[in-house]
């Protein structure tokens, strides 16, 4: 089994961890993401050095994943926006929310980020319970795996989390 196989297993796989943190080379993963078959993975690739504030993390999600009209630019609307995406003119398939630049996260503060943190496993969990075929992951690309703020502000709510590895 190659390592893009496992990569896609990966990715399919329902349930926790929902949060995926990846360190190595940024062009491997853009190249896996990429080498992804459509009709059965949705990649949206959410700009990190964006989330720096709630105000601009509110933005980059509602321009990048074209929220409607209707979105409330507040944490409670993002979580229903990213759990529940009958909004978009979607099909129903594995989804894969990709931050650039995780690292910036930890900007947002000691309170903001947990809640971030928390909402993207929110919406995975709250996706998967009710497309009960698919797979819902975020993966925060970082500079390093011991990326110690992103960390603790994942840890602050117990979510669990794990190293995506790609292998040559």
């Amino acid at each position: 089994m190659s390592d893009k196989d496992t990569f896609r297993e990966t990715l399919a796989r329902r349930g926790s961890p929902h949060l995926l943190l990846y360190s190595d080379d940024p062009t491997r993963l853009r190249e896996c993401l990429d080498g992804l078959p459509e009709k059965v993975f949705n990649v949206w690739r959410i700009e990190g050095s964006h989330l720096t504030t709630k105000e601009g993390a509110l933005r980059e999600f509602a321009l990048k994943m074209r929220f409607p009209d209707y979105f409330g630019r507040n944490w409670d609307a993002l979580r229903d926006c990213l759990g529940d995406l009958d909004w978009g003119d979607l099909d129903p398939v594995h989804q894969v929310v990709l931050i650039q630049d995780a690292d910036s996260i930890s900007r947002l503060g000691a309170k903001e980020a947990p809640i971030l943190c928390r909402i993207f496993d929110d919406s995975a969990s709250g996706y998967e319970h009710w497309e009960t075929e698919w797979a819902y992951k975020v993966i925060l690309q970082t500079e390093s795996a011991s990326s110690e703020a992103l960390i603790a502000a994942i840890r602050v709510n117990d979510l669990e989390y794990a190293n995506l590895a790609l292998d040559g």
